[in-house]
């Protein structure tokens, strides 16, 4: 065999015919013990070729039509010449080839590819059939013809070997001379950091570093162009690319992002205050702290996520809670445009009057749709130059009393007034068990917030905090500015929300319960804690829940146990399980226990699409469908991915 491939071909021609869907995990448990042959016929499990302690951290595994198919051979050759042993080395990778046929075929193949990858062969193709491949093909034409159509069927239906490099992180190593190409096409005031810059680290450095991403390169852009340019030298080349702006986010997904170019958009953070003042142009980079100060200095206030150090801009693509929700809505129905760099490096504008289904998606699954780099967003005066506060400190054996009353207190909750509640360990509080850490935080007249608090005093607190403070300085009290837990670094973080109606107390006294028998089982997992979020939802619910992709406008709270430890991959079993089941008993008291409802921004990312993005049948529909339409590629994949 030579690389002419002259040998006849018989049946190589595609019908069209294709199938996109994954493998279902069950289909994958019987694939694991599927037997492939090497070249001297010598049987392996298909588990044991890409999952075992000798064998690399990833190991891909390119699945070819046969031994005699021209179109992979050049696939093949192609990977072979690019993926040398050293590249993949350097970044801890195996390739492995598998076909069907006649074992003593392999060798041939390896001949003919140059390969040095391990091959198999699965003469029965049942390994092929059981992860969903199809026979797609009908009696071939002539040698030189079938060379032609099989390079187009090529081209046409499988991955490029480019893009097999970009998924590996080897298109990186092998374009990283043509880094100073990208630079001439980026303004002056951005600039490239690569792994070996003494800088890298801490631009990368995320809130939860876990089944993070693992950056090849950081672009560091200043304008909309550099964000361009970007995307397009990334699609050139092979290489996934991932926006950043605070680096909060911290789904499963994330892990996928190997190799990948950081677009950073930190540096595009301006906030700029309209003549009229009804409205502020907001860069795509810029943090929730500087949105909320900037806008407070020039008397102005507006709905964003609490974090301070969180992006603006994740919140408002995946819906955004907020303090001033119960006036004006959710962050992302304050967005009245937004400048949006597509997956293939085209900007375009998304409103109501210009493209308006990007406008729908972008707010509540708009981490999937493209990198936005400026958004027109509304803002509002300033209610009161001072918020009322007061902090309620429970021990533990007073939380039926407290859930109870506060089921009853959002009956009658006015639109400028949160409840925000930690159940958290404070040894020095209460050294044997969790204590409530309730505020009651308002944007309305001091005397109405205190007086619609005043049965939470009639409860018996240990101890009461009040106070008023500017809307900058709530992030801090309610533990959520730059240096409280909410912003800490260097801990693994594992989040499992749910949407409530009303909060169910035998389920929170089992939620109470676990977090202290845990705590006192395993010390690790001491600084977890449960978050409650109960802000106003009448300015949520005054908006049609059709106009956007936010799917969850008719839950009246949020509340996520947060599971926070040192890293410590021992522990990293134990604590999805305990998280897992925490939200399990919120879900099966919740009167809905078939559907969970995640917040997208919190996701664990073991939750389905219908759980993240809603129930009804028609919005998964109109995801897919738009996800096709604006990205095609499936090149934003890193987020709670819909596809």
């Amino acid at each position: 065999m030579d690389n002419s491939c002259e040998i006849p071909q018989g049946k190589e021609i595609s019908s069209g015919q294709v199938n996109d869907d994954l493998p279902t995990v069950e289909a994958l448990k019987v694939a694991d013990g599927i037997e492939v042959l090497d070249g001297k016929g010598e049987k392996h499990t298909f588990k044991s070729i890409y999952s075992g302690p000798e064998l690399p951290r990833r190991v891909l595994v390119v699945f070819v039509r046969h031994f005699f198919c021209c179109s992979c051979v050049s696939y093949t050759s192609f990977l072979a010449k690019n993926a040398t042993p050293e590249k993949l080395n350097e970044i801890n990778t195996e390739i492995v080839i598998i076909g069907h046929g006649d074992p003593r075929t392999v060798d041939m193949y390896r001949i003919d590819t140059g390969c040095e990858f391990p091959i198999y062969t699965d003469p029965s193709e049942e390994l092929y059939k059981t992860l969903g491949m199809i026979q797609t093909w009908e009696e071939g034409p002539p040698i030189m013809e079938f060379i032609a159509a099989g390079a187009s069927w090529a081209l046409g239906k499988a991955p490029s070997p480019q893009k097999i490099l970009g998924r590996l992180g080897l298109a990186s190593l092998v374009a990283q001379n043509s880094w100073p190409e990208l630079s001439s096409k980026l303004s002056p005031e951005a600039s490239i950091v690569l792994p070996n810059d003494s800088s890298f680290g801490g631009l990368v450095s995320r809130w939860r570093d876990w089944h993070g991403p693992q950056p090849g390169a950081v672009v560091r852009t200043f304008s909309e162009s550099d964000v361009q340019e970007t995307i397009r030298y990334a699609n050139e080349h092979g290489i996934p690319f991932l926006a950043r702006s605070g680096g909060h986010g911290a789904t499963e997904a994330l892990q996928l992002a190997k190799d990948v170019i950081v677009v950073d958009l930190r540096d595009q953070n301006d906030v700029e205050v309209s003549g009229d003042g009804k409205s502020a142009r907001i860069g795509g980079g810029a943090s929730v702290k500087k949105v909320v100060n900037e806008l407070w200095t020039a008397g102005k206030q507006t709905v964003t996520g609490i974090c301070e150090c969180v992006g603006v801009s994740a919140p408002i693509l995946g819906g955004g809670h907020g303090w001033l929700q119960g006036q004006y809505g959710l962050a992302s129905d304050q967005v009245i445009s937004a400048r949006v760099v597509l997956p293939n490096g085209e900007a375009v504008t998304a409103s109501e009057e210009s493209n308006p289904d990007l406008f729908w998606v972008l707010r509540g699954a708009g981490h999937n749709f493209g990198i936005v780099t400026e958004w027109k967003y509304r803002i509002y005066d300033i209610n009161n130059p001072k918020w009322s506060y007061e902090i309620f400190i429970f021990l533990g054996d007073k939380l039926e009393d407290v859930l109870e009353l506060t089921n009853k207190m959002m009956k009658t909750q006015p639109p400028h007034l949160t409840h925000w509640i930690y159940i958290v360990n404070i040894p020095e509080i209460d050294p044997n068990k969790p204590i409530i850490w309730y505020a009651v935080i308002s944007d309305g007249p001091a005397q109405e917030a205190r007086d619609y608090a005043k049965p939470l005093h009639d409860l018996g607190p240990i101890n009461v905090d009040a106070g008023e403070a500017s809307m900058p300085e709530l992030a801090a009290i309610t533990l959520m500015g730059d240096d409280t837990v909410g912003c800490a670094k260097g801990f693994t973080g594992l989040r499992y929300p749910i949407g409530l109606k009303t909060y169910d107390l035998l389920a929170v006294r089992k939620v109470f319960n676990e977090i202290a028998d845990m705590s006192k089982r395993v010390p690790e997992f001491a600084g977890s804690f449960f978050l409650l979020e109960g802000y106003s939802t009448h300015g949520v619910k005054a908006i049609d829940a059709k106009k956007s992709a936010f799917p969850h406008r008719d839950d009246e709270i949020l509340v996520t146990p947060y599971i926070l430890y040192k890293p410590n991959a021992t522990l990293d079993g134990l604590a999805q399980e305990h998280g897992e089941k925490l939200r399990r008993h919120l879900l099966e008291a919740s009167g809905d226990p078939e559907h969970l409802r995640a917040y997208v921004n919190y996701a664990h990312g073991f939750e389905s699409l219908e759980e993240m993005y809603g129930h009804e049948p028609w919005r998964i529909e109109k995801l897919k469908t738009l996800k096709k339409k604006w990205d095609s590629e499936n090149r934003m994949r890193f987020y709670a991915p819909i596809v």
